[in-house]
C-alpha cells in the first residue's frame, strides 16, 4: 500500500540528476521551452547569462558582459558582487526575450536565440537610480510588450521598458525600492502590477503608469526581502521586516476605489528573504529560527518545528519540500497539529538564497555557485540526513554552512598543541579534498592564527596558494 501511496503521489518517471559549476549568484532561475536561463558570476567584474538543457545540464549558450559595483554598495569576501535577481521571460514583436539585472543595477535584454544583446540600461545613470546597498535584486515583470522594472530613486521608483526595444512608456513617481520584485493582481476585471518598494506597496496601471493605490509599511526604512503573495481575487500576503511580521491586506475596491485594510498581524512569522508555500489556507515557511505554520483564517501560529534554517519551500502533491540554507532537503507532510519529515537527502555542500524551481519530475536548485537537478522521486525513499543533527545557524546558511569535518576541525584548534593540530589538519584534509575551499580554508587559517599555530598556519596556507 505504501508503495502504491508513492506511485500515485508522483507518477512520473525517473529522469537525469545533473550537477553543473556556472559560477558565483544567488539569484534564482528561469525556465522555457526545456531551457533553463540563469546569470552568474566567474569574475566580479564580469555577469554571464547562461542558457542550459534543462533535461542533463549542458551549455547551450553563453554571453558575457561587464558588471561593476557601485561604491556606495556593501561588498566583502562574504557578500561579493554577483547576480542576486532572477531573469525575466517575455515576448514582444515575435521575439521572446530575456532580461537579466546585474549587483551594480545594470539591466540587460538578450534574445533567447543565442544571447544577443537587443539593449540596455544602467539604471543609476539613466535615472539617477539610488545603489542598493546590498545589490540589485528586484526582477521586473513581463507584462505583454512591457518590461516593469523597479528603479528607485529620487526621478522615479518604477520604470516601464518596451521589451523589444527599450523604448521608456511610463515613470512611476520617486521612491526608494527594495529587495522584492513586481506581482501581478488580477482584481475584478482590472489588472494591476503591485510593487513592493522600500517603504510602501504600490498598485500602478500597466497600460499608464497611473498609481492606483499605495499602503505603507508599518516599520518605515526596514528590509523587505520576500515577494508579496496574491491570495484569491483581493488579498495580499506582505511579510518581511518593515511589516513587523506578515500581514494580510484586504485590496478590494470600494465606493472610493481601493483602501487597503489590514485582515491580520503575525508578529511571529517574519522571514528575512526565505520563499513561502499557500497549503490548505495555510501559510508554510520559515522565519526567525523555526518553520512556521499561520492559519490564514486569523493570523495564529499553528505550529512550529526547528531543523529548517533559512530554507525555501516548493508545494508539490500535497507535500512540502524544504531546502534548508545548506542544501538539506526534507520531504514532510504537513498539517494543522504538526509536521512530519517523511524523508531527506543531502545535496552539494553550498548555500541557497533562491527558491528551487519544479520542473516537471524534478527540482532545480541553485547553489552559490552550481546548478543541480534533484529527482523528486529520489525524496521517495525514506532516509535521514547526515545534518539532521546539526543545528544549523541563520549566519551560516546565508554566508556557507560549516560542513560537520570542517566544524570537528575547528572546535580542536584551541583544544590542541600547534603540533597535533598540524597532523589533524593533515587528516582532514587527506579525507576531505571535496572541503579544500577558500571559504573553509580562510576559516581555519583564521581560528588557526587567533590560537597562534604558527606551523598549522604555514600549512594552510600553503594549501590556500596552490
Amino acid at each position: 500500500m505504501i508503495l502504491i501511496y508513492f506511485l500515485s503521489l508522483f507518477s512520473m518517471m525517473v529522469g537525469e540528476e545533473w550537477t553543473r559549476e556556472i559560477g558565483v549568484g544567488d539569484g534564482g532561475v528561469v525556465h522555457r521551452d526545456g531551457v533553463l536561463y540563469v546569470a552568474s558570476s566567474d569574475l566580479p567584474n564580469q555577469i554571464s547569462l547562461l542558457a542550459i538543457d534543462a533535461s542533463n545540464g549542458q551549455l547551450n549558450w553563453r554571453q558575457d558582459f561587464v558588471q561593476e559595483a557601485n561604491t556606495r554598495q556593501e561588498v566583502s569576501a562574504e557578500y561579493p558582487v554577483r547576480p542576486l535577481a532572477p531573469p525575466v521571460l517575455g515576448t514582444a514583436s515575435g521575439v521572446t526575450a530575456v532580461a537579466f539585472m546585474d549587483f551594480g543595477g545594470k539591466l540587460r535584454v538578450v534574445s533567447t536565440e543565442r544571447g544577443k544583446l537587443l539593449w540596455e540600461s544602467d539604471l543609476v545613470k539613466q535615472f539617477d537610480a539610488t545603489p542598493v546597498q546590498y545589490g540589485f535584486a528586484s526582477s521586473g515583470i513581463a507584462m505583454g510588450s512591457q518590461l516593469i522594472v523597479p528603479v528607485g530613486g529620487p526621478q522615479t521608483s518604477v520604470v516601464a521598458f518596451r521589451l523589444n526595444d527599450g523604448a521608456i512608456e511610463w515613470k512611476s513617481g520617486p521612491a526608494e525600492i527594495g529587495y522584492a520584485s513586481p506581482i501581478e493582481l488580477k482584481r475584478n476585471s482590472q489588472i494591476e502590477v503591485v510593487v513592493a518598494l522600500k517603504d510602501l506597496l504600490r498598485s500602478i496601471e500597466p497600460a499608464t503608469g497611473k498609481t492606483l493605490w499605495e499602503w505603507k509599511y508599518p516599520n518605515q526604512g526596514l528590509t523587505n526581502a520576500p515577494t508579496p503573495l496574491v491570495i484569491g481575487k483581493s488579498q495580499l500576503l506582505v511579510a518581511g521586516q518593515g511589516c513587523d511580521g506578515t500581514r494580510l491586506l484586504d485590496v478590494s475596491s470600494g465606493s472610493n476605489g481601493v483602501n487597503p485594510t489590514e485582515r491580520w498581524h503575525s508578529s511571529r512569522h517574519k522571514p528575512f528573504y526565505c520563499n513561502s508555500a499557500i497549503v490548505d489556507q495555510k501559510l508554510i515557511g520559515f522565519a526567525g529560527s523555526t518553520a512556521n505554520c499561520v492559519d490564514l483564517e486569523n493570523g495564529k501560529i499553528l505550529w512550529q518545528k526547528r531543523g529548517f534554517t533559512d530554507a525555501n519551500v516548493v508545494h508539490v502533491n500535497g507535500e512540502i519540500i524544504f531546502v534548508r540554507g545548506d542544501g538539506q532537503l526534507s520531504r514532510c507532510k504537513a498539517t494543522d497539529e504538526g509536521l512530519t519529515v517523511l524523508s531527506q537527502r543531502d545535496v552539494t555542500f553550498d548555500r541557497y538564497w533562491a527558491p528551487p524551481l519544479l520542473l516537471d519530475n524534478g527540482l532545480i536548485l541553485r547553489g552559490r555557485s552550481q546548478l543541480i537537478r534533484v529527482e523528486l522521486s529520489s525524496l521517495l525513499s525514506e532516509g535521514e540526513s547526515k545534518r539532521s543533527d546539526i543545528e544549523l545557524t541563520s549566519m551560516e546558511a546565508m554566508y556557507g554552512e560549516v560542513p560537520p569535518a570542517t566544524k570537528r576541525l575547528l572546535a580542536e584548534l584551541n583544544a590542541k598543541s600547534d603540533v597535533e593540530n598540524v597532523e589533524a589538519y593533515k587528516v582532514y584534509r587527506d579525507r576531505n579534498p571535496q572541503l579544500l575551499k577558500k571559504k573553509f580554508l580562510s576559516r581555519i587559517l583564521s581560528e588557526a592564527r587567533k590560537a597562534n599555530l604558527v606551523e598549522t598556519i604555514r600549512l594552510i596556507e600553503a594549501d590556500l596558494n596552490e
